[in-house]
């Protein structure tokens, strides 16, 4: 035992169950940090030498593993910008065959516009800015179409349709007060206050040039219709842009991430097991698993709202969502043992050290168990292993 004393969550020797897996962007040491010090996502190099802006803003470019990412991100962003602006310049490409949505080439540029606004790092982030943008894109859309069924033509076409300017005011301040009072995300919101203000501008300007569907009846050259394609245009570019050349899903990081705080949680509760058996009862030792225990708390919060994006990638539909599902269990099952830890950590902090009888004498069995439970996580073929299979 006496070999094992001075050993902690913060020393140089790793836990042996903790592989690093392809995509893995942070090691048991980043687990053990400080809330604090992960609240930017790069944190600011304070030394003598660096200037006062860059004390005050941080560092320009983000380090390691999210260099990477941020790296792929611009080049495939910057690929699908381009992309669009190609296809203006093509001669013959754009035509008068094609809805006004692609043969306009200011609304077409509209198009790189919302995929910049909708492109993320990883798919499911993407799809669900897609569906969130498309959604409330198709909300003010709606009741555009509804408004110019009663009103066909609105204020411009006053004197036959009888326009009422009463009921366009109040159907902006019903309209925007559901937008602003349901629990729906800022992306759907701010897309459908934007074209609700747009379409509601031109539907009662008296000189407004812009054409909208009337009757319920589609019109493919309408402002309306015409803005939903581009949105929806730019919204499909950004999701191929995250598959291609090679798909980016949140699930592959989840899963490496899983697996250090997994790796992470077993060396926390041996060194806590230690502690409440009175073999290594240090109050250096004592804080420093206060910390890492408050570390992993505030990770496994961060998977556990991932695991919920990564409903996104898949639906919950095959693979895809058995490996969530997998996922969700595993972070709970986590937590259950943090819990275990934190009541650990709390009597060995309120009871006397054990100097004898059974649980002493138990002690080679408990750190038995111990490490049993631990290679059963994150060992060769233990729950990380089937959680990747997916199946």
């Amino acid at each position: 035992m006496a070999g094992r004393t001075d050993r902690s969550v913060l020393g140089n020797r790793p836990p042996a169950e903790s592989p690093r897996r392809p995509g893995v962007s942070m090691t048991p040491r980043d687990v053990l940090v400080s809330p604090d010090s992960r609240a930017s996502p790069s944190r600011p190099i304070t030394t003598k030498d660096i200037s006062d802006m860059n004390q005050t803003y941080g560092t320009m470019f983000a380090r390691g593993e999210r260099f990477k990412s941020n790296v792929e991100m611009a080049c495939r962003g910057g690929v699908g910008v381009a992309l669009v602006i190609w296809v203006t310049t093509v001669p013959g490409l754009i035509n008068d065959t094609m809805p006004r949505a692609y043969n306009d080439v200011q609304l077409l540029c509209m198009v790189g516009f919302w995929f910049v606004l909708t492109f993320w790092k990883d798919l499911a982030t993407t799809v669900r800015n897609a569906a969130q943008a498309i959604l409330g894109t198709l909300v003010a859309v709606m009741n555009s179409l509804v408004l110019n069924a009663i009103f066909p033509g609105g204020a411009k076409n006053a004197k036959a349709n009888g326009y009422a300017e009463s009921i366009a005011w109040a159907d902006i301040v019903v309209v925007s007060f559901l937008l602003i009072f349901m629990n729906v995300s800022d992306r759907f919101r701010t897309f459908g206050l934007f074209y609700l203000a747009m379409f509601m501008m031109h539907f009662m300007n008296p000189e407004s040039t812009a054409i909208f569907s009337r009757n319920f009846e589609i019109n493919w050259n309408g402002t309306g219709i015409s803005y939903l394609l581009v949105c929806t245009s730019g919204c499909v570019l950004a999701i191929l842009f995250t598959l291609l050349p090679y798909p980016r899903l949140v699930s592959t990081t989840v899963l490496s991430e899983c697996t250090v705080t997994a790796a992470t949680v077993c060396v926390v509760i041996e060194q806590v097991t230690e502690i409440y058996l009175g073999s290594s009862a240090t109050s250096a030792l004592h804080s420093k698993c206060e910390k890492a225990a408050d570390g992993i708390a505030e990770k496994l919060k961060e998977l556990e709202s991932r695991t919920e994006l990564m409903w996104w990638e898949g639906f919950d539909i095959g693979r895809l969502g058995a490996r969530r599902h997998l996922l969700v269990r595993f972070v709970a099952l986590l937590k259950k043992l943090m819990d275990i830890v934190h009541g650990l950590e709390h009597a060995a902090r309120v009871e006397e050290p054990v100097e004898g009888g059974l649980l002493k004498e138990l002690t080679p069995e408990i750190q038995q168990l111990i490490s049993s439970m631990c290679a059963t996580l994150v060992g060769p073929g233990g729950i990380v292993d089937f959680m990747g299979d997916g199946d």
